[in-house]
């Protein structure tokens, strides 16, 4: 630190790593908290020695205060500063590389790059098994080496060489450098080695290692009895052996890729968060396609021991999409458990939904799979990485809305927990909720004795289930820029659009339009037909039959139509009334992911195959009943604009209160014409 180094308040929390409250009440409660060295009348300035010296004499535990964390935090922001100049990996490369020659040398580091280069050329001739662990970044002089080595020096010594590595890793967010975003998130981390449990005496690999994060939190300190890592990136694998020879963990270091270069022996424990790429989901032959996340997943299965096991981060998209590759996993039997992560679980991948399979040897695994939303279970609970692999653990099910062992035998459907957990709505007495439902609207309309109502409800043996797929198509909405859409009726010169909020109820159906002329310019525009479904599935799942057809859709809404029948192509029977009641029931509707905007996925619900008869009585009676809930709908309407109308009225002082004639089918002109 400098003479005259200064501070805010804001810093001061940052670099103490405590709450901005926090450091308010020090100096409100305390009288003796340094005064400002400089105060602009907004911002309080401190000097930083002042601060530190006071933070002394505030104990975290029995080893380190507050001071000593503000004075390596400042030490840390002075390497940080350097990210600018040379860049965030290269400040990453040379401190760690510092802090590890300190370390072996066993003395303090010289103040001068060439003095530093002689030391570490030394290093490596006195110790073989350390050979090239310098060479590349500090037996070439560096400026940089010298600025950076004081404060290295000083960070080391205070804290150590493991507990410096990590630092400055955990610091390549603020260097801005590429690391941060291929280090496994600490929760994830955490989660994976709380399922892997103690790995003394297993062997070990981590095929796509980086820097080690994953790995290091998965061994904790333990021996295992052989660690094998691969990592291809030639600076990360030099971080990686830097810090595992700090953490005093005895690794075979690959420079390799993975996927050409994995190690031939087999292993009882593989932990793996890969890079990944949609490569899988290409129109390429399987021989010519990237490599993408289920190559992964085999591959790990393949290279375990038997009675091994490997966990796999995945995207969620792995686990919805293209069923033949989902197959794969069932048929080769080493699916043991999914766990679903929380939204935003990684921090540079927040718009995608990440995923943990636990994989067993090939064939080794049941058709029995743990599924565990932690999605769920991290709403309300911060320990969500204990809870969610206790669940997983388990003999017995504790809450089987977001943990529980099912039977994954259906071909072609998602293997999503959000996904499977909400089709099982075992505690649900449907025949006694739709016998209630009856009476209540019995009860609530007696007079509509020509009414038609179900009859009793009956118990039957579940139906099969058929992906939405095999019976329709979907469709996305389109995007019309809104200065092209007028709020007027257009006539026989304009289309109808229907979108969110028409959906929702905010506008009326057919109160906007868009001038044909200008519908031109959108070449890929489709309009509807009679018998499309039009469906919004974000923010709850609702859904309209377009009766006419002819109407655009806006997105986000999309457009489901059901496939004409064909002689080639048998298809289970449905009608379009009753698709819309099934794709917005309870057990869809609670489908929904996704990181940033949650939505229902309409590309992998299920919906029951019923008989023919069946499809046509309920299409019948549900179309009845949304002809009877329009008509209460209506007046409903009427009865709010009287409300309104009255209101308003009394309230502008138009408006008397006087007894009102009973004119019940009085027209308006009549009722003025026998005023007068």
């Amino acid at each position: 630190m400098t003479d005259r180094t200064v501070v805010t308040m804001t810093d001061i929390a940052e670099l103490a790593r405590v709450r901005r409250p926090t450091v308010s009440n020090w100096r409100r409660r305390h009288d003796d908290f340094p005064k400002p060295a400089k105060d602009n009348g907004s911002t309080p300035l401190f000097d930083a020695e002042e601060i530190a010296l006071w933070l002394d004499r505030r104990p975290i535990d029995d080893d380190r205060t507050y001071g000593q964390v503000f004075r390596d935090s400042l030490r840390m922001r002075a390497i940080v500063r350097f990210g600018g100049a040379i860049g965030g990996d290269d400040v990453l490369r040379l401190s760690v590389a510092l802090v590890s020659l300190r370390a072996h040398a066993g003395t303090p580091l010289p103040a001068t790059p060439e003095a530093i280069a002689t030391l570490a050329g030394r290093v490596e001739r006195e110790r073989p098994e350390l050979a090239g662990l310098f060479t590349r970044d500090l037996m070439t002089p560096s400026a940089f080496v010298g600025h950076i080595a004081r404060t290295v020096d000083e960070l080391t010594c205070s804290v150590g060489p493991e507990a410096a590595i990590d630092e400055f890793i955990f610091s390549a967010d603020r260097v801005d450098s590429a690391l941060r975003s291929t280090m496994t998130p600490k929760p994830i981390a955490d989660l994976i080695a709380a399922l892997v449990g103690d790995v003394t005496g297993r062997t070990v690999c981590d095929p796509a290692a980086g820097v080690g994060s994953l790995l290091l939190r998965v061994l904790d300190g333990r021996t295992a009895d052989q660690v094998t890592t691969v990592e291809s990136h030639s600076t990360w694998c030099r971080i990686l052996r830097h810090r595992l020879l700090a953490h005093g963990v005895d690794a075979e270091i690959n420079q390799s890729d993975s996927t050409t270069g994995w190690p031939e022996r087999q292993v009882d424990l593989v932990v793996l968060d890969p890079p990944y790429i949609s490569g899988e989901f290409t129109d390429r032959k399987a021989t010519e396609r990237d490599f993408g996340p289920l190559d992964w997943v085999m591959l790990s299965a393949r290279h375990l021991a038997p009675g091994g096991r490997a966990y796999v981060v995945v995207p969620t998209w792995t686990l919805t999409r293209k069923p033949a590759a989902r197959q794969r996993l069932l048929d080769a039997k080493i699916l043991a458990s999914v766990i679903q992560l929380p939204r935003r679980a990684h921090p540079f991948l927040t718009g995608t939904e990440l995923a943990v399979l636990e994989l067993t040897p090939l064939g080794e695994a049941s058709e029995d799979v743990v599924l565990c939303n932690a999605d769920r279970i991290a709403e309300a609970d911060e320990g969500w990485p204990a809870t969610a692999a206790r669940l997983v653990r388990a003999r017995t099910v504790e809450r089987p809305e977001v943990c529980r062992r099912m039977r994954l035998t259906m071909p072609g459907g998602s293997l999503l927990p959000a996904h499977r957990l909400t089709t099982e709505r075992t505690s649900v007495d449907h025949v006694a909720s739709a016998i209630a439902s009856v009476q209540l609207v019995r009860d609530q309309f007696p007079d509509q004795v020509t009414a038609r109502w179900p009859g009793v409800a009956q118990a039957r043996e579940q139906a099969l289930l058929v992906p939405l797929a095999a019976i329709a198509t979907v469709r996305g909405g389109h995007r019309i820029s809104r200065e092209d859409i007028a709020d007027v009726d257009l006539g026989t010169g304009g289309t109808a659009v229907i979108g969110l909020e028409e959906l929702r109820g905010g506008l009326a159906v057919r109160s906007r339009w868009i001038d044909n002329l200008a519908l031109a310019k959108y070449e890929s525009a489709q309009l509807t037909e009679p018998g499309d479904v039009i469906v919004l599935a974000e923010g709850g799942l609702s859904a309209t039959v377009d009766r006419t057809g002819g109407q655009l859709v806006l997105a986000p809404a999309q457009v489901v139509r059901l496939r004409p029948e064909r002689p080639d192509r048998p298809s289970p029977p449905m009608r379009p009334t009753l698709l819309a009641k099934l794709l917005t029931s309870p057990r869809n509707a609670g489908r929904e992911s996704g990181s940033l905007v949650r939505r229902v996925d309409l590309g992998v619900l299920e919906l029951p195959v019923l008989t023919e008869a069946e499809v046509l009585a309920l299409d019948d009676y549900f179309v009845d009943l949304e002809r009877r809930r329009s008509e209460l709908a209506v007046k409903m309407n009427a009865l709010a604009r009287l409300d309104g109308a009255l209101s308003a009225g009394i309230a502008d002082g138009v408006l008397a209160v006087a007894t009102v004639p009973d004119v019940p089918r009085t027209r308006v002109g009549e009722f003025e014409d026998e005023q007068d």
